[in-house]
């Protein structure tokens, strides 16, 4: 991000930058609100909207590839049919009990009991980035599921699924409820940064693929579901920093006034 900044600032210093910038005061303000890094609401917020757009454009993209590109189809069913052919009964076995940490049946009480610490640390901006991402999660592969109402792989299943394939109810939830774990866990630890986040990123990639290896669902349902769970991840972590934001300057004014 600092790199970025850096770049930013060298071309706010070219000459036509400087002239467009005098020129226009109102556009120099607001430019200088969304690049700033001072604030979350500047460079931080800008660059999430912009990841958030070009999700929403990748999930429509799929969703237009699955209905209508024979080619899509073709390549998803080649893959599951090599997983299929590769599949050991052990690694499938234990991919069976790992990817139950994506159904609802974990989630739920995992979430009870991260809500549960977060009251504890009184971390309740936590609890509602929290409740977002699982509302929303939830909302979304439900009606998404009904819509789509895509069959899943039966041929390549491991074992059976009665719902729907698409998107991936798992991917959703990995990206979305686990990722904004993984995400709080990583910015409050005085450890490896670089390493947790490896780990994190490294856990929800084999959730999504452990849904693939066990035949239950397509690669674009797994695609769209990380899609997904990302736009409710980054609408989740956007709510957690402004709440942060909104904390800090309320205590600066407490101690201003003291």
């Amino acid at each position: 991000m600092k790199k970025l900044s850096y770049i930013i600032n060298e071309l706010r210093n070219t000459t036509l930058a400087k002239r467009l910038l005098t020129k226009y005061p109102r556009m120099s303000e607001f430019i200088s609100n969304r690049l700033s890094l001072k604030k979350f609401n500047g460079l931080p917020l800008t660059f999430l909207l912009i990841i958030f757009a070009a999700n929403l454009l990748l999930f429509n993209e799929i969703t237009e590839n699955i209905e209508n590109a024979e080619w899509m189809v073709s390549i998803e069913n080649s893959f599951a049919q090599y997983l299929f052919n590769i599949r050991s009964k052990t690694i499938a076995n234990l991919f069976f009990y790992f990817s139950k940490l994506g159904s609802y049946q974990l989630i739920i009480p995992i979430a009870l009991i991260a809500i549960f610490l977060f009251v504890l640390q009184e971390k309740y901006r936590c609890i509602a980035a929290l409740l977002i991402a699982l509302a929303g999660t939830g909302i979304t592969s439900f009606f998404s599921k009904i819509y789509f109402h895509r069959v899943r792989p039966i041929d390549f299943s491991f074992y059976n699924e009665s719902s729907y394939s698409f998107p991936s109810g798992h991917a959703m939830y990995a990206v979305a409820f686990f990722g904004l774990l993984f995400y709080i866990f990583v910015t409050n630890s005085k450890k490896d940064k670089l390493t947790l986040t490896i780990l994190s990123i490294a856990f929800i990639l084999l959730l999504g693929f452990s849904r693939l290896y066990l035949g239950v669902h397509y690669l674009s349902d797994v695609c769209a579901g990380y899609s997904l769970g990302f736009l409710w991840l980054l609408l989740a972590i956007s709510i957690l920093e402004l709440k942060l934001k909104a904390e800090k300057s309320k205590n600066m004014d407490e101690n201003t006034n003291t």
